[in-house]
């Protein structure tokens, strides 16, 4: 993707929907210090939900305007490319207005890397699990936790290395199709 040498990669959401607060986030971002935002490259993933031609339209005029290097990836990704994207991804922004459980940050969680993420998401599984994910109420608090993630990214991502081991106890196949059928033989049971 043309990612220069040694910057932050933060990647914004997971589909070009509204919902997903890019023009706010980039706004945000916008305000840090010249010296943080030669460092940071912006990946937003807009390959698909991409039926609102006005906001990406609004988007790209935003772009621009900000002095951060922006990728937006508009075409449709291979599994591979996804991967890749999750292991150089080194914070997930995840601040839409309403998500179910997230595979792209369960995914970039278990890469071993960082998710920011609104308080007010059903993620309270990671948490349960012991997977950090670093919690934010406002859009307003985005700014002062960039700095200190990118002033602690090394301690931060060493938090996370456990990420590796906990996801597959909950969210692989192996042990959600145990789970499920567990439940399954408890209702028919119930009914049978």
């Amino acid at each position: 993707h043309n990612i220069p040498e040694g910057h932050w990669v933060i990647t914004i959401g997971y589909n070009a929907n509204k919902a997903f607060n890019h023009l706010k986030i980039l706004k945000e971002l916008n305000q840090l210090e010249a010296e943080i935002k030669r460092k940071i490259t912006c990946i937003l993933p807009l390959t698909y939900s991409r039926n609102n031609t006005n906001y990406l339209h609004s988007l790209n005029r935003l772009i621009v305007t900000i002095d951060i290097n922006v990728i937006c990836l508009n075409e449709f990704m291979a599994h591979s490319d996804i991967a890749k994207l999750r292991l150089i991804t080194d914070v997930q922004i995840q601040m839409p207005i309403s998500d179910a459980l997230s595979g792209s940050v369960t995914e970039v969680l278990y890469s071993g890397n960082l998710v920011l993420a609104g308080s007010w998401l059903p993620y309270g599984i990671y948490d349960r699990i012991g997977v950090p994910l670093i919690n934010i109420k406002d859009f307003n608090e985005l700014r002062n936790e960039i700095r200190r993630i990118f002033k602690e990214l090394d301690s931060l991502k060493l938090k996370n290395k456990n990420s590796i081991n906990a996801i597959p106890e909950i969210f692989f196949p192996d042990a959600t199709t145990k789970a499920w059928v567990k439940v399954y033989d408890k209702v028919l049971d119930k009914i049978g």
